[in-house]
């Protein structure tokens, strides 16, 4: 695997103009769905309809109406057009405008949108987007909060079938929920099978070796059905005591069966040579994994706030490749179990109009692959991170500081250790009520993964060999961001510049060795 001396990518533009009409007829009433919430904030609080802007924080509260109108909480989350995510109510899928990972909890707790689609809109009385949420948050470049409302007894059941009628596409999901004092039980399950879904693939490749001989590769694919279904359940219990203290435990089993196929005609010119062939390619993956999630949310005093996340993970999976031409049949195979342990303690500081945030993160990963029912391959690495954080609120400006330090040992199949420092500054000016300007400086470590070190030698094709680096290091990636928001009436604009610079990054390569083209 070749290494890049330098590598630049460069963004610049205009993200979108985003029109919001949301009609106010709650805060018309004088409901209780219309809020106020400048209290004791001591910071910038910019109000409008439904929402309020503090610092790098936008709280949006449904109205009655909405919550009524709507059948889910993604339903609900579309409504209310938060300019920063694409939510797609058919699928269910919540993402962040631009990329990048999104942080979804529920309550304060990390969860994911399978969660979130168990909820009733009735239930969500707050909903908290957070851009730009610093090293708090891991890798998060967006944090969606959802606020809600817990009942002190009674049962829900929810049930969501959607069925494609022309495609082979289902997504079926159902939660029970049952709820006595403190206590909230819930069973959901979630199933999204897709079956006959046509698939083809083109391809050219073209080498230029040292004596000046030319190899041209083309693939012509053909139409061929591919196969996915992915199966979830779910059992949690939540136990509360008002907001002070949360003790959150799910047990969570995932099942996923797919099956990728490819075939066509593939041309391989070799000078003057040209051989033409049909190919297949069929790829089976079987996976099984299950973990239980333990978080805990503790609010000492009115200042200071512990957090702990602990989850421990058992994987069990299998994949395999067939290939066939009229020269050559392969058929590899992949068996791989193995555990993961994630553990993370948080804690919050209130300081006047600033917070002290700081905390510990850790993921062991073991894993035994066995190839071909031959080799075996003990895979094991350890990642460790500490961070402290600063945040601010001076009048019209907000700014956070903060520092992570990480620590990426591998210590099968080779050995491997990183040591990053990754700061991260984040700076709000907000000279007018109606909007702002913000920029981000922020500095990720990208280390290779175990697959990416794993040196086992694994034939493609006819003429293709597939063989990893060991020797690849973890490379910096510098991450600077300009933005501008501002809102008038019932429109919000936003205008993005932003810069990624990955120094010496890891790429991809194919070399010509021995009559073998050798990816890696």
């Amino acid at each position: 695997m070749k290494i890049n001396t330098k590598f630049m990518r460069i963004y610049l533009g205009i993200l979108f103009l985003y029109a919001i009409a949301l009609l106010n007829a709650v805060a018309q009433n004088g409901l209780q769905d219309s809020l106020d919430i400048s209290r004791e904030l001591n910071e910038v609080v910019v109000v409008a309809p439904e929402n309020q802007v503090i610092g790098n924080k936008t709280f949006f509260y449904p109205t009655k109406e909405l919550r009524n109108a709507t059948n889910s909480g993604v339903q609900l989350l579309a409504g209310l057009q938060i300019p920063d995510l694409i939510i797609n109510p058919a699928t269910g899928s919540i993402e962040r405008l631009g990329g990048g990972e999104l942080s979804i909890r529920i309550n304060g707790r990390p969860a994911s949108q399978i969660d979130f689609t168990s909820i009733s809109p009735k239930d969500i009385t707050k909903v908290e987007y957070i851009s730009n949420p610093g090293v708090r948050y891991g890798e998060a470049t967006g944090v969606l909060d959802i606020t809600v409302k817990r009942r002190e007894t009674g049962y829900g059941v929810s049930l969501n079938l959607l069925q494609s009628v022309n495609r082979g596409w289902g997504n079926y999901t159902g939660a029970l929920k049952y709820t006595s004092g403190r206590s909230e039980w819930t069973l959901d399950i979630q199933s999204n099978p897709m079956w006959r879904m046509s698939a083809f693939r083109d391809n050219s490749e073209h080498y230029l070796l040292s004596d000046g001989t030319e190899i041209l590769r083309l693939e012509n694919g053909i139409n061929a059905p591919n196969r996915m279904a992915s199966h979830r359940v779910s059992l949690q219990d939540s136990y509360a005591i008002g907001n002070k203290f949360l003790l959150n435990t799910q047990l969570r089993i995932f099942r996923k069966s797919d099956r990728y196929i490819s075939e066509g005609e593939i041309i391989t010119m070799i000078g003057d040579e040209i051989i033409d062939d049909f190919e297949r390619e069929e790829l089976p993956i079987k996976s099984t994994q299950i973990d239980l999630d333990i978080y805990m949310h503790w609010k000492a005093n009115k200042s200071n706030k512990l957090y702990f996340n602990i989850i421990p993970t058992v994987m069990n999976g299998s994949n395999g490749r067939s290939y066939q031409t009229s020269e050559v049949e392969l058929s590899t195979s992949i068996s791989n179990r193995g555990y993961r342990l994630f553990g993370e303690g948080v804690w919050e500081c209130r300081i006047g109009n600033g917070t002290l945030s700081s905390g510990v993160r850790s993921l062991g990963e073991w894993n035994e692959a066995r190839y071909n029912y031959s080799a075996d391959i003990n895979e094991k690495s350890v990642m460790g991170s500490l961070f402290v954080e600063w945040k601010q609120n001076l009048d019209k400006i907000q700014y956070s500081i903060g520092m992570g330090g990480t620590a990426y040992i591998v210590k099968e199949p080779l050995k491997h250790n990183y040591f990053n420092a990754n700061p991260r500054i984040y700076l709000r000016y907000t000279p007018v009520s109606w909007g702002g300007i913000s920029f981000t400086g922020n500095v990720n470590t990208v280390s290779p993964t175990v697959n990416q070190l794993n040196p086992v030698i694994q034939q493609i094709d006819s003429y293709q060999w597939s063989k990893l680096n060991p020797k690849v290091s973890a490379f910096q990636q510098y991450d600077t961001k300009v933005e501008f928001d501002g809102r008038f009436k019932d429109i919000s604009l936003k205008l993005t510049a932003g810069n990624t610079y990955n120094h010496n990054p890891i790429m991809g390569a194919k070399t010509y060795i021995d009559n073998q083209i050798v990816k890696s």
